[in-house]
């Protein structure tokens, strides 16, 4: 099994991206993503998601 890696990522300012590795986690882990939520912050200034699961859920936070 592979797990999605942000490691050393630099610049995690768009949102955008991290959907998917939401949904790649959670098919990864055998979960079921309900919904997703992100917000951008203005200028540029980074960004804060989260994956509802049925099991549980995701977040992430720059």
């Amino acid at each position: 099994m592979s797990w999605p890696d942000f490691h050393g990522a630099r610049n995690l300012l768009d949102g955008a991206p991290a959907e998917a590795m939401f949904h790649e986690a959670a098919r990864a882990t055998g979960a079921t993503v309900l919904d997703v939520k992100l917000h951008d912050f203005a200028q540029r200034a980074g960004f804060t998601g989260v994956a509802l699961l049925a099991e549980s859920h995701i977040s992430i936070h720059t």
